[in-house]
C-alpha cells in the first residue's frame, strides 16, 4: 500500500495534509510537487522532505487551466507504484486530508470493490458533497457489495451525476488504471467521460476517510488574478483545517446505507471557516456565494 499527495504552490495546505496523514494512515506515503515555485512552498517541501519522499515531474507534462499538470502527474505516479510493486494506491491531494484512520478493514472492503463487475479503476475515499439544492437523491445510489456504492443516473434526476465513474482523488487499483487509462486524460472531466462511455462505474465508500478543505486558495492557469485574490479576501478562503471525527462520529458514520449516505456537513467541521450554506471546495466567487448576509448580497449583485 502506498500514498501521493499531490502539491502545487499551498505549501500550508500541503502541510495540513502531511499532518493528517501522519494522524491517520501507517503506509508510506510520497509527496508529488509540480514545480512549486513560490517561497512559502519550498520551504515547506524542504522541511517535509526530511520525513517523506518528494519527487516532481519527469519529461514533457500537459497542464491545464483547473489542476495544472496533476492528471500526468498521477499517471506518473501510478507508474512509480507499479514499479513498486504497489497494488492500491490512494490519491490525496494539498487540498484534502484524512478525517479518520484508514484501517486493514477499509483496504480489505477497497480490494473486495475493486473485483465488482464494471468497477472503475478508482474507488472514491471522500465524503460525498452537498450543493445548494441539496444531496443525491436515493434513487441515484446502488448498493454492489460490502460498504460500497455506485452513482446511478436514472432518467429524471441527473443531480451529482458528474462523478459517477472518476475521481482525482481516492483508492486506485493499479491493474484498472492501465487497463482505463493506458494514457493521461487532460482533466478529470475527460476521464469521468470516457469512463462512463466505457460503462465502468466508481465505488463510493459508505464510511469514507477524507475530503477536500472548504475555501481552499485556488489557481488557474497557474496564477490567481486580482480578481480571485479580491473575492477570496472578502469571502474567507484560506487554510481551514478539519477537526478528526470523534468517536461518536465513527459510530454514526459505521451505520451510513443508502437511505443515509455519508455527506460532509452532516459529518466535517472546519472550525475556522464560519458558517457556510454548503462546503465549497473552490474560492473566488464560489466563497460569496456560499455566505450568508452581505457577502450573499455581494455575490448576487456581481453575478
Amino acid at each position: 500500500m502506498l500514498g501521493f499527495v499531490f502539491h502545487f504552490n499551498r505549501g500550508a495546505f500541503l502541510e495540513n495534509a502531511m499532518r493528517s496523514v501522519g494522524r491517520h494512515a501507517s503506509f508510506p506515503f510520497i509527496i508529488f510537487d509540480d514545480d512549486s515555485t513560490d517561497p512559502e512552498s519550498l520551504a515547506a517541501l524542504e522541511r517535509l522532505s526530511k520525513t517523506f519522499e518528494v519527487i516532481q515531474p519527469t519529461g514533457p507534462i500537459a497542464r491545464q487551466a483547473h489542476t495544472g499538470g496533476l492528471q500526468s502527474n498521477m499517471w506518473q505516479a501510478m507508474a512509480i507504484a507499479r514499479s513498486r510493486g504497489e497494488d492500491i494506491v490512494l490519491f490525496l491531494q494539498d487540498d484534502t486530508q484524512l478525517v479518520r484512520d484508514v484501517t486493514p478493514k477499509d483496504l480489505q472492503i477497497v480490494r473486495t470493490g475493486f473485483q465488482r463487475p464494471n468497477a472503475a479503476c478508482v474507488i472514491s475515499s471522500n465524503f460525498l458533497k452537498k450543493s445548494e439544492k441539496g444531496g443525491l437523491d436515493h434513487l441515484l445510489i446502488k448498493d454492489v457489495g460490502k460498504k460500497i456504492f455506485e452513482r446511478h443516473a436514472t432518467n429524471t434526476m441527473e443531480l451529482g451525476f458528474r462523478h459517477g465513474s472518476f475521481s482525482d482523488v481516492g483508492f486506485f487499483n493499479t491493474k484498472l488504471y492501465f487497463e482505463q487509462i493506458p494514457k493521461p486524460y487532460a482533466s478529470e472531466a475527460q476521464a469521468e467521460v470516457a469512463l462512463r462511455a466505457k460503462g465502468f462505474f466508481m465505488g463510493q465508500l459508505y464510511q469514507p476517510m477524507s475530503h477536500w478543505l472548504p475555501l481552499p486558495v485556488t489557481y488557474r492557469d497557474r496564477n490567481r488574478t486580482w480578481i480571485v485574490k479580491a473575492l477570496d479576501a472578502i469571502g474567507g478562503v484560506g487554510l481551514h483545517p478539519i477537526e478528526s471525527l470523534s468517536e461518536a462520529q465513527l459510530q454514526t458514520l459505521n451505520s451510513c446505507c443508502k437511505e443515509a449516505p455519508p455527506y460532509e456537513m452532516d459529518f466535517l467541521s472546519a472550525p475556522t471557516v464560519g458558517r457556510l450554506r454548503y462546503w465549497p471546495v473552490t474560492g473566488g466567487k464560489h466563497a460569496l456565494r456560499a455566505r450568508y448576509g452581505l457577502r450573499r448580497m455581494l455575490y448576487h449583485l456581481l453575478y
